[in-house]
């Protein structure tokens, strides 16, 4: 059934019923089936009793762009058996792009075979869908990749995301702009879950970029969020929030020790509202590659970022590293941009923020060596936060 339906009734076609003796118990393949169907004025979309794809393993692209202009609503019925399918890149992208109101995937929509969710929402119902979603069978425990995943999804009007609680990402390795402007008008907060464990994740390049930007005011990323792994971390955060998020926490697993790029960071993240952002202990390292890293981050005059003592340099500042110097070559300053030229070069200034070592180490005593010779006293002893994955000696 691969591309059976793709592109029919771009135009004109205004509802699609495949009726009661359409069965699909024996395909595998429903690649592209409706992709552009009913591009331009399709507002219904009727599967029928008998649409079963319990043995389909392909479902990439099946419903892209389907019913782009005009349909309001994406019913799957209570047959739509996915526990065979392995592939669901792009299955949703631009669905309803412009009138879908709500995508509701049912109790049957299990993923948990599936490898990869690339694209899998991305654009889905931009223009008018309220929420999305996912079921109680959206199982994720599977799936290595899922850049783009909800990137621009719900953009104008979704005021929330529901990831349901099998939600789990302890496989995944790609979340390049998994949720970049996300709920970028309405949504108001992002609740990750208990499940949501970055453990293996080595790209987070724009990752949140731009979600919830105009009425987000929290992101919770749950305690596993670990960046143990990860290499890049290029716009991660740029502006998370821009207008309404009050505070960032970022956990104890917040560890950035093998990230190579930070360009762009925390680039005007929460920059109007925003008056704590909080490291966790685990951030003692900056990348070499940090350009405007940190620029209108936080509200100007009332954000505090607490940070472990040991990347701490003052008020104002970071160190690159724990074991860095304190000379000016080591620093880290949050500025803000003053004014940007037509051919990119910007004039900075310093921002008005208080950087605070929060985190600091409890020091234990490991060991003592008595030199009766000399008549001295050799103690040596090791300092650690409450954190396991965080030492300072």
């Amino acid at each position: 059934m691969y591309a059976m339906f793709q592109f029919t009734g771009y135009k004109s076609m205004t509802s699609l019923d495949l009726g009661s003796n359409f069965n699909t118990q024996s395909a595998k393949n429903m690649s592209f089936m409706f992709n552009g169907t009913g591009y331009m004025s399709m507002t219904n979309l009727n599967l029928g009793s008998k649409f079963i794809p319990s043995k389909v393993t392909n479902m990439k692209a099946m419903f892209q762009s389907t019913g782009y202009t005009a349909m309001t609503s994406l019913n799957l019925g209570n047959n739509f058996d996915t526990s065979s399918a392995t592939t669901m890149s792009a299955m949703f992208s631009k669905v309803g792009y412009t009138a879908l109101e709500s995508l509701d995937l049912k109790n049957k929509f299990n993923t948990s075979n599936v490898t990869t969710m690339r694209t899998m929402f991305e654009n889905a119902g931009y223009t008018a869908m309220t929420s999305l979603n996912l079921g109680e069978n959206f199982d994720t425990s599977s799936v290595t990749d899922m850049s783009y995943m909800f990137n621009k999804c719900g953009y104008t009007a979704m005021d929330s995301l529901n990831l349901g609680n099998k939600f789990n990402t302890s496989n995944v390795t790609n979340m390049f702009v998994m949720f970049q402007h996300t709920g970028h008008t309405k949504m108001t907060s992002l609740d990750l879950g208990d499940k949501f464990d970055t453990s293996s994740v080595t790209d987070m390049t724009g990752m949140f970029l731009g979600t919830g930007y105009v009425a987000m005011t929290s992101l919770n990323l749950r305690d596993k969020f670990d960046t143990s792994n990860v290499t890049s971390m290029y716009a991660t955060f740029q502006e998370t929030g821009y207008t309404a998020m009050t505070s960032l926490y970022l956990g104890d697993k917040f560890d950035t020790s093998k990230v190579t790029n930070m360009k762009d960071m925390f680039y005007k993240t929460g920059a109007l509202s925003m008056t704590n952002l909080d490291f966790g202990p685990a951030f003692t390292k900056i990348a070499d590659n940090h350009e405007d890293m940190f620029i209108d981050t936080g509200k100007n005059g009332e954000v505090v970022i607490n940070v472990p003592e040991s990347i701490y340099k003052n008020r104002k500042s970071f160190k690159l590293s724990s074991t860095d110097s304190t000379t000016a070559e080591g620093t880290l300053i949050v500025n803000s941009i003053v004014r940007e030229a037509d051919d990119g070069t910007k004039t900075l200034s310093e921002r008005d923020v208080t950087v605070v070592p929060k985190y600091k180490p409890e020091w234990t005593v490991t060991s003592t060596v008595v030199d009766k010779a000399n008549k001295a006293l050799k103690i040596n002893i090791k300092g650690a936060t409450k954190a396991n994955n965080y030492t300072s000696e």
